[in-house]
């Protein structure tokens, strides 16, 4: 059984390397990206990429959900909900239960199949990186690391696992038909979300102008794990946040005025094509707050004037009984 074993690992090993090959040197026309995939739950999506046939699978983050979710609670002495919680929503899992969630993950028979068929490269986001919403100050990222790199097949000698971060390229593709793909990490060096402080970190910030200035591509995909474009905390403040490039103004206009070596679109020219809503007006902007707090507004109006009535018709009762 063992002898067996060991050779169906052998043979998938080799059909690995072998279509991570073929997508090096060949014309590169299907890619597939995959995020948010919960190891515990079904996951049928892999039969519609399979059948797809993608040269290349991206995982954008949240390949497994390796941390514990507390359940909800808004009463009771352990609140996980709320400004007056007490108990941390998302806790960390061990190393232990953190591999047995790769392992889980790693042996879906549909992903199996895709990983013998195509070259599967990937970046991280909070909960394969450890943490709900984790930055730089996570303890276990150099542990989780090397669980996601060996998640990846990367190999043993990739300068990926000696350095701070998954972030990493590819170019891959026939010379001038050559497709670069940058993936990010906006986990290992993040600063925590209120500062307005770094996603990347100097070093990464660094390596990317150099992967921007080195040698043309036909098309450059630049991958992250949280939301690029999107201002969803625009929308949602001051109700709730959501985690973006967004929270960090100052990063994300770093990143937008970025150009790659052979590019035609001049910097800023990207603003046609997509309005930020940062920039919208504030009665836009805000549009979620203030239909929430306008319907509130209407509903406590409702209840005052059903209180008033309330309170008119008894006065009438009231004042019928004594006049009888």
């Amino acid at each position: 059984m063992e002898r067996l074993l060991a050779v169906v690992v052998g043979v998938l090993q080799v059909l690995i390397a072998s279509a991570g090959s073929y997508a090096d040197n060949h014309l590169l026309s299907r890619i597939a990206f995959g995020s948010c995939a919960n190891q515990s739950a079904p996951q049928p999506i892999w039969d519609a990429i399979n059948k797809f046939d993608p040269q290349v699978f991206i995982w954008l983050g949240d390949n497994i959900y390796g941390d514990i979710r507390q359940p909800f609670k808004i009463l009771g002495k352990e609140r996980t909900i709320g400004p007056w919680k007490n108990v941390r929503r998302f806790v960390p899992s061990s190393h232990s239960q953190m591999l047995s969630r790769y392992n889980m993950a790693k042996n879906i028979p549909g992903y199996s199949r895709l990983r013998a068929n195509a070259k599967v490269i990937g970046t991280w986001d909070d909960h394969d990186y450890g943490l709900n919403d984790a930055g730089k100050e996570f303890s276990e990222k150099i542990t989780n690391q090397r669980l996601l790199l060996d998640f990846l097949d990367e190999p043993q000698d990739s300068p990926r696992r000696k350095q701070a971060g998954v972030y990493t390229s590819y170019t891959l593709g026939p010379p001038g038909k050559q497709v670069k793909i940058i993936l990010l990490d906006t986990r290992y060096h993040r600063d925590p979300i209120s500062s307005d402080g770094s996603v990347l970190g100097e070093s990464q910030w660094s390596w990317l102008g150099k992967e921007l200035r080195g040698p043309p591509s036909t098309i450059t995909i630049i991958g992250s794990s949280i939301q690029v474009i999107s201002n969803l905390s625009a929308t949602t403040g001051p109700l709730f946040y959501m985690e973006s490039w967004g929270r960090f103004p100052k990063e994300r206009n770093r990143l937008f005025e970025l150009q790659a070596q052979n590019s035609t679109i001049k910097v800023r020219q990207d603003r046609r094509h997509c309005s930020l809503e940062v920039m919208l007006p504030w009665i836009v902007k805000y549009r979620l707050a203030i239909l929430v707090y306008s319907v509130l507004a209407l509903l406590l109006l409702a209840l005052v004037g059903l209180i008033y009535a309330a309170t008119i018709v008894c006065r009438m009762c009231l004042s019928k009984c004594k006049i009888d």
